[in-house]
């Protein structure tokens, strides 16, 4: 996101000091979220999902976390962790079976989709046990969209939905589901998609979220799944795929 972009905490609807009438009306150093309560030093080089550029439902409970500026969909651009509290477990959770709910939900908005991956990763980072039943339900709606008998096109912001799935399923359950989301590791696409970049497809990128999933994966199969997206197709999954082998080696040294 640009400095000083549209969808910074310096212009969103949720900071009350948007405008500071004794400084002329400019753009202030700070915001004050009256969504998460808080006081953001250098707001225009930060944002979150609910700004109202990405938040059309206007879901008033915060979700995901505070970002830096140019960081989605990395974690380590994460400035401040998502929040907890019941009412925010209530709300994710009936995002998510909102989610279930749709048909073609692979294929819609690119704000909407990108707004659900950060809520799926929102209910990851909490653990929350009462929402993995969804997240399956979901993969499963997944697959049938993506491979059943009329496959829709799988846009990227799509796959951005199915990788957050599969990694909080992942984490949640403590790689016991393994088995269940295992089959996305050799997804390729069998309809046509949407790419983004030379040479690759959304596919690609569902496929680097199992394998960095699998990193921190006790199942007993983990290892063998990992060697076999050294053969993957695509060299930035077998790239990452090696790296993932280097350190849980390295962590178990």
């Amino acid at each position: 996101m640009p400095i000083y972009g549209n969808d910074c905490c310096s212009k969103c609807c949720y900071n009350e000091l948007k405008q500071d009438a004794a400084d002329g009306g400019r753009w202030t150093r700070k915001a004050k979220c009256t969504l998460r309560e808080l006081t953001i030093e250098q707001p225009s080089h930060r944002y979150c999902i609910n700004h109202p550029n990405h938040n059309p439902r206007k879901i008033q409970e915060p979700v995901g976390p505070v970002f830096k500026a140019g960081s989605y969909p990395s974690l380590h651009g994460v400035w401040k962790c998502a929040p907890d509290s019941p009412a925010i477990r209530t709300r994710l959770q009936a995002l998510l079976e909102e989610m279930t709910q749709k048909k073609r939900r692979f294929s819609q908005s690119f704000t909407e989709m990108v707004f659900d991956a950060v809520a799926i990763s929102h209910l990851e980072a909490l653990r929350e046990q009462a929402a993995l039943p969804s997240i399956l339900r979901l993969l499963e709606a997944a697959d049938t969209a993506c491979f059943g008998l009329s496959p829709a096109p799988l846009t990227v912001p799509g796959a951005y939905v199915i990788r957050a799935a599969i990694q909080a399923a992942l984490v949640i359950s403590n790689g016991e589901c393994l088995d269940q989301v295992e089959s996305w590791l050799y997804a390729e696409s069998v309809a046509k998609t949407n790419r983004f970049g030379k040479g690759n497809d959304p596919f690609t990128l569902v496929r680097l979220g199992v394998v960095e999933a699998l990193e921190n994966c006790p199942h007993r199969k983990t290892k063998a799944l990992l060697e076999d997206a050294l053969e993957d197709p695509h060299p930035q999954v077998r790239e990452q795929a090696r790296a993932v082998l280097r350190r849980r080696k390295d962590l178990a040294a």
